[in-house]
């Protein structure tokens, strides 16, 4: 459901001033030289449109391209003339009355008097000037909102532009003119808000109480801005393509049309929103006063004067959002010089039942068709192509297919091409394909893993672990060092300390290595993994010490965190889930502490059970349950002991919600011990191989099943990438780019049966050496400049909307219309402030604060390093220094001048001026280095003091605190 098709209603005056899909304009200059690109911003728009609904398609006049004269009457419909009578009035191709056209004709002789005074293009002094008006342009603000300055459209203009773009423009042509007569009646903060996108996740009624008005009004000016923002954008963008396109019109035109370029990316995504269900929207018919009756019969709205009611749901359906952008390519004739105009045009949200090629076909083509009169603009082109970016869902193709059939847009160019991040993420999914076991036995144990105090309950499960096989042997490990080089390389693939991890995740795997290293030092493919050598004399003053040192802190290394979850569409946390899995299975204990926190499975169901033999046999009537399903419905049996809720009374729907949350986890459990116990280490580091990690966790020789499934995961990834990336990047229409580099040859040796349309139009259009002439160079560089290989923007923008939609829905699921408004002035921000870089936030107004004392800024220069050298270790004389500094030599001089150079560089990297010596400083050592070193001053025993005593040995026992055994 586009914004053209619903409704609003806002009585109040207003102005909402719209900067949305401002056009670029590039410098007209040669090819090859685009850098002289210059940022247009449209004029604004006033607001308080009434209720819009799209009737019956308007065009550009083609007589209304020059400004009239007078004052502005009030709008009529155009009437042909009738048959058999003579046209009255100005001849025909001329514009107004006498007086009129003797006005025009002066201003034509002033505009060429001017252009004659203005410098060539090309120089320094045209560049100069453009960069004033760049400036000029970027700071028109209004009382520090941050938004364009209103202009002075005069009544001439609005005279000319009454009678073009559609009807729901009109209006917006209408609302501009009301505010013009009546003023702004409108608080600019308000506005402000909504144009600036500050406040759309507040409220309505949160907004309402800031603001002094009510609910309604507010919901009421974010629908009428964003509609505004969005027609009046386009009937602008219209009006300009027209005035482009009527340069390469007349006898003798000036200019010459080259390239018509639409590119488009869209893409849908379920959402939960309100829609209407039924076929006319809800509004409120415009006053009469405001707009006369012939006005209103010619938008169709006379028969809709009541306020009609319809009836919203919310639902889950595809929210379809497009990007649109248009740009056309001319050549003046005397020069031979080409321009490139492009800029996005602003686009609204649609709501698709089913996602099949012809809604498909339709959203977007309303979409396209926002511009007025499209084709016939279009039609003087030499090429007009029509670039698409799409996911490789079969609908879109079938759509774009059909969308160049007679009745939607036939003579265009079709280049439809698939997202290259899809097909990266498609990559992916058939590298572990060969893994998928794992992948979702991972993802079943972080999902019965992820209830409240998970990790406290599994830290417990490790301590009996430890508590029944902890082995402490007072003797070094037998093969020390291939042990140790084992545990770091597992320690290097589960417990990364790289660049790529985060520097909180660097410093608690650091941590968890050193205790893991310091306490589980065995070797872990031996028999007892679970072993603690003593790697010096002393180093367990007793094994009940050692123990609680593996409760507090082993348990954590093993355990710091709850298991994270990774999610299957985007893979966040999936190397974070393999790290927490596979640490703990290398050491054994992955299966051991899932046992105790979910209990142990059974074995799979045999022909001996009694339902299991009765399934084998076909008594269906007999046991209804599956043979797949026994052992899961046996260990629900034994995990699950829960009593009948018939018998308490509640309502059906919690008991359902219930039952079906406890079934989820039943599920959940089942599947993590399932995979627990078929041995998943070696999977587990294969699978961490091909997140990028090396696989010399696996000390042991790979079997032939380990060898193949390596072998399965390369050549997956590398044939998937071959056929999704590298072949089809090297086919058209991506080779048709090689002309720009010389390389006609090639791209003329392309089989026919391998061309695109793209490369078909082009090469037909431009053969043989024609390809290296600059109309085909200016067209591909064009081509180059705007061609998209994904839809990455788009996915965003759909995580933006959907955030929203599940912040607003909590309480009240929020209607199409309010998540459209927001996502159309988001739009509009965006390209206003990517079009007018100058044009920047207003900054608040705060108080001045106080300047206090400034202090000394370190830095360089000579006379720093002379002090820095010279007063070192002394009291600091500036009347002294400074009489020697101004009595040292040419050599002398030279020297700190070079070592303040390199102070201020060093200064300017963020080190320090000038280093420091050795001595200086007070050097503190740890807690434990400083109380070794006041030991080791201590008098040694047997000696004698001063005062005569010999000092004793210390006793081991007296020194250590007993353990509290009871009363």
């Amino acid at each position: 459901m586009p914004w053209d098709e619903s409704s609003s209603n806002s009585d109040d005056g207003g102005a909402v001033a719209s900067t949305a899909g401002a056009p670029t304009a590039s410098g007209w200059g040669d090819t090859g030289d685009r850098s002289g690109e210059v940022q247009v911003a449209p004029p604004t728009i006033g607001s308080g449109a009434p209720d819009l609904q799209r009737g019956s398609r308007g065009g550009w006049d083609e007589s209304s391209d020059e400004p009239d004269g007078g004052e502005l009457p009030e709008f009529t419909p155009r009437s042909a003339p009738k048959a058999g009578q003579s046209g009255r009035g100005r001849p025909a191709g001329s514009y107004g009355d006498a007086q009129v056209r003797a006005y025009l004709r002066n201003r034509r002789q002033q505009e060429q008097a001017s252009n004659a005074e203005q410098p060539p293009r090309g120089s320094i002094e045209a560049a100069r000037l453009a960069l004033s008006q760049q400036r000029e342009l970027g700071g028109q603000k209004t009382d520090g909102s941050g938004t364009m300055s209103l202009p002075d459209f005069d009544s001439r203009q609005l005279c000319n532009l009454a009678a073009a773009g559609f009807s729901v423009q009109r209006c917006v042509l209408g609302t501009f003119r009301e505010v013009q007569r009546q003023g702004v009646g409108e608080p600019d903060s308000l506005l402000g808000f909504f144009l600036r996108c500050q406040s759309l996740t507040v409220s309505a009624k949160a907004m309402g109480d800031i603001f002094g008005c009510t609910r309604t009004h507010i919901c009421r000016l974010l629908l009428s801005t964003a509609c505004c923002v969005l027609q009046g954008a386009a009937w602008l963008w219209g009006f300009a393509l027209s005035l482009l396109s009527r340069l390469c019109q007349g006898e003798d035109p000036e200019w010459d049309p080259v390239l018509f370029l639409v590119k488009t990316m869209y893409d849908e995504t379920p959402s939960r929103v309100r829609a209407v269900s039924t076929a006319v929207q809800t509004w409120m018919a415009p006053n009469a006063k405001k707009y006369p009756s012939e006005y209103l019969s010619e938008v169709d709205l006379r028969e809709y004067e009541k306020l009609v009611s319809t009836a919203e749901t919310g639902t889950h359906a595809k929210v379809l959002q497009t990007r649109y952008m248009v740009g056309m390519l001319l050549r003046h004739r005397e020069t031979g010089a080409f321009g490139w105009f492009r800029g996005d045009v602003p686009s609204s949200l649609q709501l698709l039942d089913r996602t099949t090629a012809e809604n498909i076909r339709a959203a977007v083509y309303d979409t396209i068709t926002v511009l007025p009169e499209l084709n016939r603009i279009s039609s003087p082109f030499r090429l007009r192509v029509r670039h698409t970016v799409t996911d490789r869902y079969t609908a879109n193709r079938k759509a774009e297919k059909g969308l160049g059939e007679a009745d939607f847009t036939p003579g265009w160019v079709r280049n439809h091409g698939p997202c290259d991040i899809h097909k990266a993420a498609s990559a992916v999914k058939c590298v572990l394909k060969a893994l998928e076991w794992d992948v979702s036995g991972v993802l079943a144990t972080g999902l019965a893993l992820s209830e409240i105090g998970a990790a406290r309950k599994l830290r417990q499960c490790l301590a009996q672990c430890f508590e029944e096989s902890l082995n402490i042997d007072p003797l070094p490990c037998p093969n020390a060092d291939e042990a140790a080089w084992h545990r770091q390389c597992v320690y290097d693939t589960f417990l990364s300390i790289d660049k790529a991890a985060t520097p909180q995740a660097r410093k608690q795997n650091r941590l968890r290595r050193f205790v893991l290293e310091t306490f589980l030092n065995s070797d872990l493919v031996g028999p007892a993994p679970l072993t603690h050598h003593c790697s010096a004399y002393g180093c367990c003053a007793s094994e009940q010490h050692t123990r609680q040192y593996f409760n507090e802190f082993v348990c954590w290394a093993l355990v710091p965190v709850k298991m994270p979850v990774y999610s299957r569409k985007d893979w966040r946390q999936s190397a974070e889930a393999v790290d927490w899995v596979g640490i703990l299975a290398a050491y054994g204990l992955l299966d051991r502490v899932l046992y105790k926190f979910a209990g142990k499975p059974r074995p799979p169901p045999t022909a001996q059970h009694e339902f299991a033999l009765s399934a084998l046999q076909g008594d269906v009537n007999k046991n209804q349950m599956p043979v797949g399903n026994a052992a899961e419905e046996e260990q629900d049996e034994e995990m699950h002991e829960e009593k009948d809720d018939n018998k308490d009374g509640g309502t059906a729907e919690p008991r359902a919600a219930k039952d079906a949350f406890q079934e989820s986890k039943r599920r959940n459990r089942v599947s993590m011990l399932t995979w627990c116990i078929s041995d998943p280490y070696p999977r587990l580091v294969f699978l961490r191989e091909a997140l990028h990690n090396p696989a010399q966790a696996l000390l042991a020789t790979p079997s032939g099943i380990l060898r193949g499934l390596r072998n399965r995961l390369l050549t997956s990834c590398l044939c998937t990438l071959h056929s999704y990336l590298r072949t089809a990047h090297a086919l058209p229409p991506y080779s048709l780019f090689l002309a720009l580099d010389g390389e006609a040859e090639k791209v003329q040796r392309t089989p026919e049966c391998l061309r695109d349309p793209l490369t078909s139009a082009i090469l037909r259009e431009f053969p043989n050496e024609a390809l290296l002439k600059p109309d085909s160079l200016a067209i591909l560089e064009c081509l180059a400049s705007e061609y998209e290989l994904d839809i990455a923007s788009v996915e965003a923008a759909h995580a933006t909307n959907r955030e929203f939609t599940m912040l607003r829905s909590r309480g009240w699921t929020p209607s199409l219309d309010s998540v459209s408004a927001r996502f159309c002035l988001r739009q509009s921000n965006w390209s206003t402030r990517a079009a007018v870089p100058l044009l920047a936030r207003p900054r608040r107004q705060g108080k001045p604060r106080r300047r206090g004392k400034m202090g000394q800024r370190v830095g360089g220069g000579p006379w720093r390093a002379f002090t820095h050298d010279k007063a070192r270790g002394t009291r600091m004389d500036p009347t002294a220094l400074s009489r020697e500094y101004k009595a040292l030599s040419d050599e002398e001089f030279a020297k700190y001048r070079d070592a303040g150079k390199a102070a201020t560089a060093a200064h300017q990297m963020g080190l320090q001026p000038f280093a420091r010596e050795p001595g200086q400083g007070l050097l503190r050592l740890p807690a434990s280095m400083a109380a070794a070193a006041a030991l080791a001053d201590a008098p040694q025993p047997g000696t004698m003091t001063a005062t005569g005593a010999i000092v004793a040995t210390d006793q081991d026992d007296r020194m250590q605190l007993e353990p509290f055994t009871g009363p």
